[in-house]
């Protein structure tokens, strides 16, 4: 009997094994069926209890199976399904997409990303619930993304960042529940390790998601915004430093973190940067934060101060700027004194001016007559008697010991003139309307007193119009109105020494820059004066602040056409080696700049770092010499270049699509090279001469065939017996290659 009830056991079992078995194959052939109903668009699947258990998984069977049209249609159906008005239908197409999205965690896989991204975007952006499964999804939505910014997946993952931005930061309102997890989301993606990546992509000129970067770093919430001041703050490169900048939002937060950085002892350039930033905002309150920094042992960033005072402008501007007059260094004042220069008439102002022209004598002699003359030009637009009477000073001494060449006694006798007919024309004015106040008048009569101007109120309206000096009064108000528009706008913000090498002098410390600042001589140089001569051994280093300059290799030589120097270009034909000058430097207008020779240079001789960074900046863009010597000793590469030309006006040149023609390189370095192409053999073409100046993109390939889009400028060029033209071109920016061959050339 037992053994017939064990036979009866195990015939029980194999019974409910092939019933179990067979509910299984009819179970997988209803999963099927709803899968393809699903993939072909019907929502209504999901209402079944065992179908949403098993779906993801079959789902991710088909996947494997190669069918991911199908599977693709599927998310489609589920995508909309977990938009659906009815809550229950979201929740379960909610763990649909939970569970599948962990089976391709676990995989790795990847190709779904986008598609999933794009579903809980649309998802994130209406759901109104805290609804079932939401806080898990959002863990596995965030472990998805940053696996899809460490792939490169950004346009993939591009707008639900910029959906889950929107709703953290309040733009887009959804109850605290979800507002509170996104959040944590943004947060958690926003590491160090992402915003890295991402930044390296963002100020790549060369980058093809540099516009996606962009658009994550600004949504990506507070911990990368850290990240980007950090990065912000400390970056020496001007470019980037501006682009960075583009990505900071104003606001509250960005100045608290500026406010605990600054609490630290911090090198001159984060000092410097963070200006940068603070002014930005254009608050007033942020002044406080600004005005320590007036009296930085750095000159660089004083600079900045006081840029960032005039940014931020507002109503205590006149009492921050006077403030800051008395504190910075010496050498800003000049430039400082023309932008003060802006705000006419205002008494403080004037007297402030007025005091610095009494106390001339207390500024150290070299830069004195720069901040007299800049007071000379200045004082005109606020005259007061104490302002008349120091002028008329001023005069008589620069008459004892300079002649009428004196710019400054030019400018102080023009400035009087501005001022007494100003005062004319008050007091007609007043006769005219009748209005004229007591005061007003003492005033006029107070300065006929001193003899520098006439007594108005003695002379007749009908007399003063019709005065034997009309003629000369009518000659000084066009002189001065002349002088006035062009002193006022003498040196505006952007176009001071500090500014314009802001890129050289960034390479430098405090106390790197303040020793080779200290070893340059101000220079200015008149029209058709000659800053070196072609043969003098004489070292020099000329950085050029404003004027032209016209190089020529031989007096009268027309051969050789070279690209005027203006501000913003340094050249010392080979300082370092010592070689006589290859060309003649001649101001072509007045000339202003900052020249290192050779008893400069030996006061740097103890400063080995300055010298070598001196030294490599000369290397890439002190060049003009370097290419002339690839004209004269060329060294022909055996590559052809492709010539392009899109510039309409340099129609002579022959270029490789039209003519078949191709160009050759003659010689290269970092900075520039030398390249002959074709061109036509007409001796009269004027346009030639317009070549100077020309834009060209270049693609150069070093030794390891890896290809660099260079830009740059045509400095030079020179024609051949036999039409052909060697072009002198100077990079914008180095290339990185010491060694390559230039595969083409762009006339832009």
């Amino acid at each position: 009997m037992k053994i017939d009830r064990d036979k009866q056991q195990q015939a029980l079992e194999r019974a409910k094994e092939i019933l179990q078995e067979s509910e299984r194959r009819r179970a997988a052939v209803r999963l099927e069926k709803n899968f393809r109903d699903v993939a072909g668009g019907s929502v209504s699947a999901l209402e079944n209890d065992e179908i949403v258990v098993n779906f993801a998984n079959f789902m991710y069977a088909i996947h494997e199976g190669g069918e991911d049209d199908q599977v693709n249609a599927a998310l489609d159906t589920l995508g909309h399904g977990i938009c659906h008005e009815n809550r229950k239908m979201r929740e379960r197409a909610i763990m649909v997409i939970s569970i599948f999205i962990g089976l391709n965690l676990d995989n790795k896989e990847t190709v779904f990303n986008r598609k999933l991204a794009g579903i809980l975007a649309d998802w994130l952006s209406k759901e109104e619930e805290f609804i079932a499964g939401f806080d898990t999804i959002t863990r596995q939505m965030r472990q998805m993304m940053q696996e899809m910014f460490d792939l490169g997946q950004w346009r993939e993952a591009e707008a639900l960042m910029i959906v889950i931005h929107q709703i953290s930061s309040g733009f887009t309102q959804k109850n605290n529940a979800i507002k509170k997890i996104l959040q944590n989301v943004q947060n958690r993606l926003s590491g160090k390790s992402v915003t890295d990546l991402l930044l390296a992509s963002y100020l790549n000129p060369h980058s093809g998601n540099r516009e996606t970067a962009e658009t994550l770093l600004t949504h990506l919430g507070s911990n990368t915004l850290t990240h980007i001041i950090d990065r912000l703050v400390e970056e020496e490169d001007r470019e980037k430093r501006f682009l960075l900048i583009e990505l900071v939002p104003k606001s509250r937060k960005v100045f608290d973190i500026i406010k605990e950085l600054l609490n630290d002892e911090q090198p001159w350039y984060v000092i410097r940067n963070c200006m940068i930033l603070l002014s930005g905002n254009n608050d007033e309150d942020l002044y406080e934060l600004i005005e320590p920094y007036a009296g930085h042992s750095d000159m660089r960033v004083q600079q900045q101060v006081v840029n960032s005072i005039w940014k931020i402008g507002g109503r205590s501007l006149k009492k921050r700027l006077l403030k800051v007059l008395n504190i910075i260094n010496d050498e800003l004042k000049p430039a400082f004194i023309a932008r003060l220069g802006h705000m006419h008439g205002d008494k403080e102002i004037g007297a402030a001016l007025t005091d610095m022209l009494i106390r001339r004598g207390e500024f150290p002699k070299f830069v004195r007559e720069d901040i007299v003359l800049g007071l000379a030009e200045q004082l005109a637009f606020f005259p007061s008697p104490e302002t008349l009477a120091e002028m008329k000073i001023l005069i008589e001494q620069r008459r004892k010991i300079n002649d009428e060449n004196d710019p400054i006694l030019h400018a102080a006798e023009i400035s009087l003139k501005i001022m007494e007919n100003e005062a004319i024309s008050r007091k007609l004015a007043d006769k005219t309307t009748q209005a004229g106040s007591q005061e007003e008048e003492m005033l006029f009569l107070d300065m006929s007193e001193d003899g520098l101007v006439m007594a108005a109120n003695e002379t007749d309206e009908e007399d003063i119009l019709h005065d034997e000096k009309d003629d000369a009064f009518l000659e000084i108000m066009a002189e001065t109105q002349n002088k006035s528009s062009a002193s006022v706008h003498a040196l505006p913000e952007d176009k001071d020494h500090l500014s314009i090498w802001s890129d050289f002098y960034d390479a430098f410390s405090s106390d790197e820059f303040s020793a080779f600042y200290a070893a340059l001589k101000k220079q200015e140089y008149n029209a058709g004066e000659l800053l070196a001569a072609k043969g003098d051994e004489a070292r020099k280093l000329f950085l050029i602040d404003s004027g032209n300059v016209i190089l020529t290799t031989e007096k009268n030589e027309v051969n050789i056409h070279l690209r005027h120097l203006r501000s913003g270009n340094m050249i010392g034909s080979s300082f370092f080696a010592g070689s006589p000058w290859p060309f003649f430097m001649t101001a072509q207008d007045k000339v202003a700049c900052h020249v290192l020779d050779k008893e400069g240079l030996e006061q740097l001789e103890n400063q080995p770092e300055i010298r070598k960074k001196l030294k490599d900046y000369c290397k890439f863009h002190d060049i003009i010499s370097l290419l002339l010597d690839m004209l004269k000793k060329p060294r022909p590469h055996e590559n052809q270049v492709r010539i392009v030309n899109t510039n309409s006006s340099l129609g002579f040149i022959k270029t490789s699509e039209k003519d078949n023609n191709t160009g050759q390189c003659l010689g290269g370095i970092n900075g520039g090279m030398c390249i002959e192409i074709p061109a036509e053999s007409k001796s009269k073409n004027k346009s030639r001469y317009e070549i100077c100046d020309t834009l060209v993109e270049t693609f150069l390939c070093d030794k390891d065939g890896k290809y660099e889009k260079v830009f740059g400028v045509v400095s030079g060029w020179q024609q051949t017996e036999g039409g052909k033209l060697k072009l002198l071109i100077k990079f914008y920016r180095p290339c990185q290659a010491n060694q390559y061959l230039c595969d083409t050339l762009t006339l832009l």
